[in-house]
């Protein structure tokens, strides 16, 4: 036990140093239009870059983060690099995309409102171009505060997303209540669509009822051209996995959207 709390203690203190010395950064995985293997987004995704460890993946440190007061500070330098990282590539002449991030618990207060409102004013961005991906166990936890947060950002232009869709325990009443513009099927269900005949159906299902609700869909986990093929097959919008692209770099991320069409790969 005392071993755990010294590596735990070790790990918050090296989390606090890495924030004063820059070493988090931004990764980028492209969200891909399924009918035209287009770029239209990318999920933003937090990573530690350690002198001594290298890259640290969020998995290791966010639980210890949300566990201090580490992650408001961290949420809030999430939002505002990727509205800077958003607007320095759109001045650059790149193709105009919408840039999702995940937003924690902690973070879910009037606090955020504010972050994301100058966040876009000093980079000069249009909130349109920012997307907050939120879990149906966060929203239903307090429904009118939930609701009453979304429609302050969706006022602002930004998009609002159910994250992990399927997971939770929302109903149906409350999807069709909350001020969101789409939704993503969590990868579990991904991952055994072309396997599991309960699942694809349950996927399938997902999908049709979204549409139903004018609500957008991402699907996250692509890793084969069959699972592409049975979300193109029964309308998915927009798909993101592996079979793209990784999370990679901002440096990287450029060329893919410098790049051609993903369309060869999913083939």
């Amino acid at each position: 036990i005392q071993k755990a709390a010294l590596t735990r203690l070790d790990m918050e203190t090296g989390l606090r140093r890495a924030l004063e010395c820059g070493q988090m950064r931004l990764f980028y995985q492209p969200k891909v239009d399924i009918a035209s293997g287009e770029i239209v987004g990318a999920e933003a995704l937090l990573r530690w870059m350690d002198e001594e460890r290298g890259c640290i993946e969020p998995e290791e440190f966010i639980p210890i983060a949300e566990e201090s007061d580490l992650i408001e500070e961290l949420g809030e330098w999430v939002i505002r690099e990727t509205c800077r990282q958003n607007s320095c590539w759109q001045r650059d002449g790149l193709k105009k995309i919408r840039i999702s991030l995940n937003v924690s618990p902690r973070q879910f207060g009037s606090r955020l409102v504010e972050v994301i409102a100058s966040s876009l004013s000093e980079n000069d961005l249009d909130g349109r171009f920012l997307e907050l991906e939120l879990t149906e166990s966060m929203l239903v936890q307090d429904l009118d505060v939930a609701t009453d947060l979304l429609h302050k950002t969706r006022a602002m232009g930004v998009h609002n997303s159910i994250d992990d869709f399927g997971t939770g325990y929302s109903s149906l009443n409350h999807l069709a209540r909350l001020p969101v513009d789409g939704l993503k099927i969590d990868r579990s269900f991904i991952k055994d669509v072309t396997e599991d005949p309960d699942v694809a159906e349950i996927s399938r299902i997902i999908i049709e009822l979204a549409h139903v609700l004018r609500l957008t869909v991402v699907a996250e986990g692509a890793e084969t051209p069959g699972q592409t093929a049975f979300l193109q097959k029964h309308n998915c919008d927009t798909v993101q996995g592996f079979l793209y692209s990784p999370p990679v770099d901002a440096e990287d991320f450029e060329i893919l959207l410098r790049s051609p069409q993903f369309c060869t790969k999913t083939h």
